[in-house]
C-alpha cells in the first residue's frame, strides 16, 4: 500500500489493543492468537504487499485455530475474532490489489477497512 501515514497509526492501535488482550487472556489459545494479529500488523507496516500476503493467512490461520477450540470447550465465540479473520481477508485482497495494474486505489480502500476490521476485532476481543 502506499505509505499513507495511516500504517504507523494503526500499528499503535494495534499493538496497544494486543499488549491489553495479554492482560485480559483467559487461556493459551488467545494469547497466541493475538499475538499473531499483532506480528500481522508490524510485518505488513513494514511490507505492505509481501508481508500482507504472508502474515495475514498464518493470522488468520491461528484465529482460527482459536475459534476452532472455543466450539470444542462450548465457548461463546467471539464477534473480535471473526472481524480479524475477515480483516486479514480483505487486507490480503489489498495487497492482491496493489500489484494488478489500476488496482492502487482499491487496494487502498480495502487496505483502510481490512486494518479498521483488524484493529476492531483485537478491541472487541479484548473490550468484549
Amino acid at each position: 500500500m502506499p505509505n499513507s501515514g495511516i500504517e504507523l497509526v494503526d500499528v499503535i492501535l494495534a499493538f496497544a489493543g494486543g499488549a491489553d488482550g495479554f492482560r485480559t487472556a483467559e487461556d493459551g489459545i488467545s494469547v497466541v492468537s493475538t499475538t499473531g494479529q499483532i506480528v500481522a500488523s508490524g510485518v505488513t507496516l513494514l511490507s505492505p504487499v509481501r508481508g500482507a500476503l504472508i502474515a495475514n493467512p498464518a493470522a488468520s490461520a491461528i484465529t482460527l485455530v482459536k475459534i476452532a477450540v472455543d466450539v470444542q470447550t462450548a465457548q461463546e465465540l467471539s464477534l473480535g475474532d471473526a472481524l480479524t479473520v475477515v480483516g486479514n481477508g480483505v487486507s490480503v485482497a489489498a495487497a492482491v490489489c496493489m500489484v494488478i495494474p489500476g488496482g492502487q486505489p482499491a487496494a487502498v480502500a480495502l487496505g483502510v477497512v481490512g486494518r479498521a476490521m483488524t484493529i476492531g476485532g483485537i478491541g472487541l476481543r479484548t473490550y468484549p
